[in-house]
């Protein structure tokens, strides 16, 4: 029966091959360019350098492919890459190749590539397996259904066993992209897996879907730069399943050129040329990156093609390739430009705008141009607030004055003149010669001759509008109605007043020579004319005199305030302002004069920048640091301890009109921080939790108003490192910031580019010592007590002293000689290793009736006599057993303990069941050593706790974040006091109870703890010194932040007194 199973079971297995074998098949003859073959072209070092440099702008913080934290010497330190690696793949990764090495059939077209090949090259700097982009799909259904997986969103927030699929690099990495770039990769991920997968991927279905679908999926195992490729992995269902894919060198190339006139930029401008066509050069600045080369240039003018360059160029060749071109009219230019090896082809578009200025003609009597004034100043004529030629935030308002001539006119005077023959008839008689009377009757001819000045033509051009242009305006453009403006005018052409006629006259009788020509002139009037007028606002001038020059308009005529610029708009400096002033016909007298005319007035450059400062401060912990050298001019953070910052909007900015010292709230649209260590917003750990290394938006406490007076409470969890180079960064964001990507100065945004501002504040971050506690003690006379809930000794209860803790039956009690306390101390930060040590050495006082305190020597008798403690001979011993009963060790905290030791991965070869044993087990350890007490990890339990469990943290770094040490101390029941420095040598008889011996009162111990790293042998502790202690002597003193009293019915005590015990009474109820 057996037999036949198994022969059923491997005739399956022989059937599944064959299919998966033709599944197989079928795959590969589908999918014939999956293998992406891509070689570096330059060596790692140079590599290594340029794409750290790329990341380090992106991320807007240090980060390197490979350099790593090391906790061990407190410092940042370079690993190596792995050169191979490099060289066959383009990718970047560390240590060996890993996971399951097979023979890819697709390779065998390839003589220089290996057929066989490991499933991962290597590891990323997390450390992640990064996958091998020549390891070929398993052949199994999930392959055939790649464009219908069901594809697990954010793996970096999706946990398998425990732990995210994708780490917090891939998040970071994905939230420093710009939009463009976020694109840009999601386009290159659906591309490499349909190169991959070829028609089992959806290509439609998946552009369909979107950007922000398709990089919540993909989890960034290693990010792409300009110089090296990525590794991208993305997930199926439940995490069992995923599928990688590699993308080449992200081409982050930018097109765009300038055009140039007259050797000025007049890019997406208006420029006033005369000449017809009008030339313009068009100067490449198209980025491409280092490392590519085109494929084609294509230049359309106006939507044609003009051009295509075919030439590959590389990233310094492209900005010769430009282009000459001729306009008669406003022109829109476009290029298009694409790189080899990307599908994808990129356009940036500009135009130009050419006018001509209307040019009076020749020879009449116009009104010569006058300049006129074009002003754009801030908020309102003769209230300004910035000097805009300076600087002027966006979001404020603009005013703007145009002045110019209130009208335009001109004239051209004629002569008229002509002449007529008038006839002067004279009748008279005349005496002849024989006396006679004869009559007569004489016509004569009279020329009479006229002439004035008329107006050939007249025109007269009123305001209709302006068009005022600069970028801080809104559309860059705003438009003007003349408001309470009035121009009149008429004109009377020349006439003749008064004709000449015809005229008759008697003269009566006359002699002979009468002058009739004389009597005819006389006779005949001549012509009265009069010249032609024209009249401006009631004045008026007489051909030929000039017409009276045009006022300038009134202040009120062209002016508008309340144009406030754009809040999104890029800062730009000295960016040029013109106006047309545009004229309608208003007045025409056969001057064949266009009905619009068009003045061109410049007007004052507008600078806008708009301003933020970053001037944040922390409250240091100074008086609360327990570490025995800090770096005092760094901020002092304690672990476990909630601190402040204040990040105002207020501060320096450029001393010029409108910044200066003063709140930017107004244009600061955010306030971020980012810390080199895990925080939670808030006083505990109750808050939100923000991870290392993430941008963070200011929060303010909910009594702070405003961001003038912006203050923020964080809270710093024990389970980070205690480290001297932490640093806090901030950084203040303008209403109009382009990108999270863009330039930055320190403390305010001065530059024009910059458009964050900027600060650091290094910080060092250090561990505590902290509640002291005496959980126990072995006199009778305690042991009822400490049966008792709640019935520890803090600092604010010690010393354990009479008359003072005020308990029943104990008023009276200090405790007897030779009798045990049993006492606790925590300890947070890194005093996690087996070579971290608590050193606690005891002092002694002796304490009388009165409250007296004097130094003093302790001895206790033997067979050989007495023995100073201390001293050589000394060799008391100080033995506990941690699991003993009596303290009450919870089995939760011993378990975690464990896993922490288990997760530290110590390479002593113990299991979690060998560690358990330790703890669980009745082992006895000395703690004496010399006269001190040493704690060492055998004392030594894990206790971290936590509100919430982030993702993002392993359970054993919280439970590992805080210790708890336990230790055990006595006086020898034959203890002997003398005052200090005694020496009882020159004493011949020496009994207890007799002089030099005091007899009464008490014996004050004192405690001063004190933490060491690194103790390998008890030899560094001679010369190593002490990391942190319970009391320093300027700084943290945990006794009085634990709330010890220094004075307890009149006497005086030392912070640090944890016990007195009785000098007469003893646990032997021996008396000598």
């Amino acid at each position: 029966m057996k037999k036949i199973v198994i022969l059923s079971i491997m005739i399956i297995y022989s059937i599944l091959l064959i299919n998966l074998s033709e599944v197989k098949t079928s795959y590969a003859s589908q999918t014939t360019n999956f293998i992406d073959i891509f070689k570096p072209k330059m060596n790692l070092e140079g590599a290594l350098k340029d794409a750290n440099i790329e990341m380090n702008e992106l991320m807007d913080r240090d980060y390197f492919f490979y350099r790593i934290y090391d906790a061990e010497i407190n410092k940042f330190v370079e690993i190596d890459a792995n050169e191979d690696i490099w060289q066959e793949y383009g990718i970047f990764s560390t240590k060996a190749p890993s996971g399951k090495y097979k023979f890819i059939n697709e390779l065998q077209a390839y003589q220089d590539i290996p057929n066989s090949q490991w499933e991962f090259i290597g590891y990323n700097i997390m450390p992640e397996p990064v996958p091998n982009p020549y390891y070929t799909p398993d052949s199994v259904p999930k392959t055939q259904i790649m464009g219908r997986w069901k594809w697990v969103q954010n793996p970096e927030i999706f946990l398998k066993n425990n732990k995210a699929l994708a780490s917090y690099l891939s998040l970071n990495y994905k939230d420093a992209l710009t939009p463009t770039d976020r694109d840009e990769l999601a386009n290159q991920i659906i591309a490499a897996l349909k190169v991959k997968y070829g028609p089992l991927f959806d290509e439609d279905m998946a552009k369909a879907e979107g950007t922000d679908v398709w990089l919540g999926r993909a989890g960034i195992i290693i990010p792409p730069t300009k110089v090296s490729r990525g590794v991208v992995r993305l997930w199926h269902s439940n995490g069992d399943w995923y599928t990688s894919i590699t993308l080449n060198p992200l081409y982050h190339f930018v097109p765009d050129f300038k055009i140039l006139y007259d050797g000025m930029d007049h890019t997406d401008d208006v420029v006033l040329a005369e000449e017809r066509p009008l030339p313009i050069s068009l100067l490449n600045t198209t980025d491409i990156g280092k490392e590519e080369v085109t494929e084609s240039l294509r230049w359309l003018v106006n939507g044609s093609l003009h051009h295509e360059d075919t030439t590959p160029y590389d990233h310094l060749s492209i900005k010769a390739a430009g282009l000459e071109l001729q306009i008669e009219a406003a022109t829109t230019i476009t290029l298009e430009v694409k790189v080899k090896g990307n599908p994808e082809v990129r356009r940036v578009e500009h135009h130009i705008t050419p006018v001509v200025e209307d040019i009076t003609l020749p020879g009449d009597m116009s009104v010569l141009p006058g300049i006129g004034d074009l002003v754009i100043g801030s908020v309102a004529r003769g209230k300004e607030i910035f000097d805009v030629t300076q600087g002027i935030p966006t979001g404020e308002a603009l005013y703007a004055h145009l002045s110019g001539d209130s009208y335009r006119a001109g004239y051209t005077p004629k002569t008229v003149e002509g002449t007529k023959t008038f006839v002067a008839t004279i009748s008279g008689s005349y005496e002849e010669e024989d006396g006679t009377e004869t009559s007569f009757s004489r016509s004569i001819n009279v020329s009479r001759s006229y002439s004035y000045l008329d107006i050939d033509n007249y025109y007269l051009y009123t305001i209709d509008k302006a068009h005022i242009y600069n970028y801080g305006l809104k559309d860059e453009k705003i438009t003007l109605y003349p408001k309470n403006y009035q121009v009149t005018t008429s004109h009377s052409p020349g006439v003749i007043l008064k004709h000449p006629t015809n005229r008759s006259a008697s003269v009566g009788k006359v002699t002979k020579g009468y002058n009739f020509m004389g009597k005819a002139q006389s006779m005949i009037d001549h012509y009265v004319t009069k010249d032609g007028q024209i009249t401006i606002n009631a004045k008026t001038i007489t051909v030929p005199e000039p017409l009276p020059p045009a006022p300038k308009t009134k202040p009120e005529t062209l002016y508008a305030t309340g144009q406030i610029i754009l809040s999104t708009l890029a800062n730009k400096k000295d960016q040029p302002s013109r106006a047309e002033l545009v004229y309608q016909l208003n007045y025409d007298i056969n001057s064949a004069r266009p009905q619009t005319h068009i003045t061109h007035i410049p007007g004052n450059p507008v600078t806008v920048h708009t301003p933020v400062v970053c001037y944040p401060t922390i409250t240091t912990q100074l008086q609360d640091v327990l570490t025995l050298r800090p770096e005092r001019n760094k901020t002092q953070l304690v672990l476990g301890e909630a601190f402040t910052l204040s990040y105002p909007a207020t501060g320096q900015h450029l001393n010029i009109p409108g910044y200066g010292n003063r709140s930017y709230e107004k244009t600061t649209s955010n306030k971020q921080v980012r810390f080199s260590f895990d925080v939670y917003t808030g006083t505990d750990d109750t808050g939100t939790f923000i991870p290392a290394g993430i941008w963070h938006d200011v929060k303010l406490n909910t009594n702070t108003n405003t961001n003038t007076n912006a203050e923020a409470t964080y809270y710093l969890p024990s389970h980070n490192r205690e480290t001297t180079t932490g640093q806090v960064q901030f950084r203040s964001l303008p209403i109009n910031l382009p990108s999270l990507l863009a330039p930055h100065n320190f403390a305010y945004n001065k530059d024009i580019e910059a458009y964050k501002a900027v600060a650091e504040i290094p910080v060092e971050l250090s561990g505590t010592l902290s509640n002291f506690t005496i959980t126990g003690i072995t006199d009778p006379a305690w042991v009822d007590h400490f049966k008792q809930a709640n019935s520890t000794f803090r600092a604010a209860d010690l010393p354990v002293m009479a008359g003072k803790n005020n308990q029943q039956g104990m008023s009276d009690q200090a405790v007897k000689l030779g009798y045990k306390i049993r006492f606790s101390l925590e300890t947070n930060g890194d005093m996690t290793g087996n070579d971290d040590i608590l050193l606690i050495t005891p002092s002694y006082n002796h304490i009388d009736e009165s409250g007296t305190r004097q130094p003093v020597d302790l001895y206790y008798e033997t067979s050989q006599g007495f023995i100073k403690l201390g001293s050589d001979k000394d060799t008391m011993t100080n033995t506990m057993v941690l699991n003993d009963p009596a303290r009450k060790l919870q089995e939760e905290t011993i378990q975690n303990t464990v896993k922490v030791l288990s997760a530290q991965k110590r390479n002593n070869g113990f299991t979690e069941a060998d560690y358990l044993k330790i703890f669980t087990g009745q082992y006895q350890k000395d703690l004496a050593y010399k006269d001190k007490l040493l704690l060492t990890e055998a004392q030594k339990l894990y206790i971290g706790t936590s509100s919430q469990s982030p993702k993002e943290l392993p359970q054993s770094l919280i439970l590992e974040a805080r210790q708890k040490w336990y230790g055990e101390f006595y006086l020898p029941s034959q203890t002997v006091v003398v005052p200090k420095g005694l020496n009882l040598s020159t004493y011949s008889r020496l009994k207890i109870g007799e002089a030099p011996f005091i007899t009464k009162g008490y014996i004050a111990v004192n405690f001063d703890i004190k933490g060491y790293h690194n103790i390998k042998s008890l030899k560094d502790l001679e010369t190593l010194e002490a990391y942190n202690t319970y009391k320093t002597a300027d700084l943290g003193n945990a006794w009085a932040k634990e709330g010890y009293k220094t004075n307890i019915a009149g006497i005086s005590l030392m912070e640090g007194d944890v016990v007195f015990y009785h000098v007469d009474r003893r646990a032997s109820g021996h008396y000598r």
